[in-house]
């Protein structure tokens, strides 16, 4: 990011991702190239006689030379392409080019209460978004957004709070704390040590187990806990809104590969070629694809981990389709529960994304310690993670100290 002192105030420039560019151009080059092949043999094979069947056979690689064009055009926009703030003292101005993307935005001063930084995990990408508060309390994001989505943003969480102060500092905005915003200190707090007495774990905490439980019970598709004779149930829901969007993105995906497929396999029974065997072999590559996109949707949408705890045993399992292996152990082996809070550090050519995982382990009275799921597939907050071990804690000793029956 390079910041220039201008007779208004202040110039910010940021190249988009030059390293990303470069592979989807790649990319869209191998896909436009072996679209317009499969056109090519079409039109060879049908050589003008061709029923309206046929024409799918013309339209959906159309439709993918169109797709490729696309990918060809946003590599080049992430090479080019910069985004620029002019930063005044009655506004901001933000551009990109020289490629043509998303539309100019201008925000001004006196619509602004807040800036702030917010982790675009949140919105399926890796980095941070920039954003602020409007007069009314809503949030905007900085950059624009396009069909409700929010504009990339290439800036590093460092470069990001730079910008944040940058602003601040010249509007004259007294900064304050936003819900959801990164927080502004390097060090992160100590989670709470979970070998203490229940009642030690309760005041430690940064929560109280009754604040995680209405707090985790007030968001839809958390975290559901039953108490019956069989013990005590947990239902963590894997739900996420992307799974729509793979469901309908794999759906067309598998579809149209598919359908490619058949058809080369057609050609191949009629005339055996080699050139088309292999077209076909590589276009089984984009099927697979698609049904990995298929599975995943469903996990986002349909799947569930359910633990289960009783006086003989602990247990998960992943329902209805497998995410992750099948947990049983006897419950005289465990000694107890906790989670970690883990740094992920994503080095990009633009600079280091920071991103927080919290994954449960169980601790084993033999001294082996096993972690219940990949947090990074399958992601949990740290909420959810503290109120799960609290509740296994708690359970536990109340198992062996016999002061409840399941």
């Amino acid at each position: 990011m390079n910041i220039q002192k201008t007779n208004e105030g202040y110039l910010i420039s940021n190249p988009w991702s030059r390293f990303s560019g470069i592979g989807l151009l790649i990319f869209g080059l191998i896909w436009t190239s072996f679209s317009s092949f499969f056109l090519y043999m079409t039109n060879s094979q049908l050589k003008g006689n061709f029923s309206p069947l046929d024409l799918l056979f013309i339209i959906v690689p159309g439709f993918f030379i169109l797709i490729g064009i696309g990918l060809l055009y946003t590599a080049l926009g992430n090479i080019l392409n910069k985004t620029k703030l002019l930063l005044s003292e009655d506004e901001l101005l933000i551009s990109n080019g020289p490629i043509p993307f998303f539309n100019k935005k201008r925000i001004w001063k006196n619509q602004v209460q807040q800036i702030f930084i917010i982790d675009s995990a949140k919105q399926n990408s890796k980095g941070v978004l920039p954003a602020y508060l409007n007069q009314d309390g809503q949030r905007q994001y900085l950059f624009g957004q396009t069909f409700s989505l929010p504009n990339p943003c290439f800036l590093t969480l460092e470069e990001a709070r730079t910008l944040e102060e940058l602003i601040e500092d010249f509007w004259g905005i007294q900064d304050a704390p936003i819900k959801d915003e990164l927080p502004k200190y390097s060090t992160r707090k100590e989670l709470p040590n979970f070998l203490e007495e229940a009642e030690t774990q309760r005041e430690n905490s940064p929560q109280s187990f009754s604040d995680l439980q209405k707090l985790l019970k007030a968001r839809p598709n958390s975290i559901l806990t039953d108490f019956n004779q069989d013990g005590l149930f947990l239902v963590k829901s894997w739900y996420s809104p992307i799974g729509y969007l793979l469901l309908a993105f794999g759906l067309i995906w598998t579809s149209i590969t598919g359908s490619f497929s058949f058809f080369l396999f057609q050609i191949y029974l009629e005339q055996p070629h080699s050139i088309t065997l292999f077209a076909i072999a590589f276009l089984m590559i984009f099927v697979g694809i698609g049904l990995w996109l298929l599975r995943r949707a469903l996990i986002n949408l349909v799947n569930s981990s359910q633990f289960q705890l009783n006086t003989d045993f602990f247990s998960l399992r992943h329902r209805p389709l497998r995410a992750g292996r099948k947990i049983h152990i006897p419950i005289q082996d465990i000694e107890y529960w906790d989670f970690v809070e883990e740094k992920v550090v994503n080095n990009t050519k633009n600079g280091t994304s920071i991103s927080y995982i919290y994954p449960i382990s169980v601790q084993l009275r033999n001294g082996e310690r096993q972690q219940l799921f990949d947090a990074s597939l399958l992601s949990i907050s740290q909420e959810e993670s503290e109120y799960l071990v609290q509740v296994f804690n708690s359970a536990l000793q109340q198992v062996r100290g016999n002061e409840q029956e399941f």
